[in-house]
């Protein structure tokens, strides 16, 4: 703003200076040049009398006096007098094109430049952009506490994208306002829009995909499904979306399939109070099943004596393994703060569908509690590992999982 005032204030100068350049000079002359024209007049209307020429030459001489007298400072004499026609009627022409030429440039410099310095603002300036100035503000502010705030603001993102449609950041904070207002298919659209404009971006394609469910009253159309597969790609343990996904499965009915999102979102979960409903699911969830899939179940806890010295804030391990290590074919991970638990291991919990458990030949179940809450094995960690089983031992039952201090890593 501060530059296109400058630049305008600039032409308006530069168009201003030439009249005031010329005006000033006529003030400045304005009583010379009349009193010389108006004895330039008398002399010609002298040149037309038929008066004698002894009585011209008196006139003229008694003009010549009062145009002295009129102008005391001119140099010249009362015998010049005579010659001040000449004087007046020969004014240098150079001298007025000069100054005529000059004030011409300076106008037409002036406005081109008040004309480029609006277009150039009106442009690339967004005069308007100090209206959504400090818009950022609604993605804090609350439904309940600020609603005359958000609706305001979405009023003035309205306006601006009126004409500035391809504001991608624009468009991300209406559909936030319009997300907390509850106007759930318009911050669809608005997050859409914003999609098209920014690629790849995952927390627009979040807000999209969430703001689609929630208009759709939980249920999940092809494009929210479309826009989770992008997401879990970029973001395997994203929970929030794992979990849409597991309650649209359950909707349909299938458990099975909600069971190994719910599983998979556990690796994302840092908040216990969720990690510990997750947990309560999916054990409802695997009592809907019939029949049970085979796999084994594993009891683990603490060893007699150290379960004292047990991290609260460490995450606990299950894995189903081939024997001595190596790629596992299913795997599970808990809070240890829920110990002692139980956990089932099978196909549910499989690594991916080209590797599971049934498939297995020989496998071992190792059990790692993990203080850097890290899948890698890290030293201080303490790990428990079983007997090697066999593919046909995958339904034996429960076995017991003691965890202690180890003495080295695994």
């Amino acid at each position: 703003m501060l530059g296109f005032v400058i630049l305008a204030v600039l032409g308006l100068a530069f168009l201003i200076l030439p009249i005031f350049m010329r005006s000033g000079a006529e003030v400045l002359d304005t009583r010379g040049d009349s009193t010389s024209r108006w004895y330039r007049s008398r002399l010609a209307e002298l040149e037309d009398d038929a008066a004698d020429l002894d009585v011209r030459e008196e006139i003229k001489a008694e003009l010549g006096a009062i145009l002295l007298a009129e102008m005391p400072d001119a140099q010249e004499t009362k015998e010049a007098a005579g010659h001040l026609e000449g004087v007046y009627s020969e004014k240098d022409n150079g001298s007025k094109d000069a100054h005529a030429l000059a004030r011409k440039y300076l106008t037409t410099a002036s406005l081109v430049l008040v004309a480029l310095s609006t277009f150039v603002y009106s442009n690339l300036g967004e005069y308007r952009l100090p209206e959504i100035r400090g818009a950022e503000a609604v993605l804090e502010l609350s439904m309940e506490a600020d609603e005359a705030d958000i609706l305001s603001w979405q009023g003035l993102l309205e306006n601006w994208l009126a004409d500035n449609a391809d504001d991608a950041k624009s468009w991300y904070l209406l559909g936030h306002s319009r997300l907390k207002l509850g106007n759930f298919s318009q911050a669809a659209e608005a997050f859409a829009n914003t999609n098209a404009l920014v690629e790849n971006d995952i927390s627009v394609k979040f807000y999209w995909l969430q703001s689609r469910y929630m208009a759709n009253k939980g249920v999940l159309d092809a494009t929210s499904k479309s826009l989770a597969e992008e997401i879990l790609k970029v973001d395997p343990s994203n929970d929030s979306v794992l979990e849409i996904l597991a309650i649209a499965a359950i909707s349909e009915g299938e458990s099975a399939t909600a069971i190994k999102l719910l599983n998979q979102s556990l690796s994302g979960l840092r908040d216990p109070r969720r990690q510990v409903a997750t947990i309560q699911t999916i054990v409802k969830l695997r009592e809907t099943l019939s029949p049970q899939p085979q796999g084994i179940s594993v009891e683990v806890s603490a060893s007699a004596g150290v379960a004292a010295q047990v991290d609260k804030a460490a995450t606990v391990f299950v894995v189903a393994r081939p024997v001595g290590g190596g790629m596992p074919y299913a795997a599970v991970r808990r809070p240890a703060a829920l110990m002692p638990f139980l956990v089932r291991i099978d196909d549910l919990v499989s690594m991916s569908d080209t590797r599971k458990l049934s498939s297995a030949e020989n496998f071992e179940i190792m059990v790692r509690l993990s203080a850097s809450g890290v899948a890698q094995a890290q030293t201080g960690d303490w790990v428990w590992r079983s007997r090697p089983f066999s593919g046909k031992e995958a339904s034996i039952g429960a076995v017991q999982a003691l965890l202690a201090p180890a003495t080295g890593s695994d």
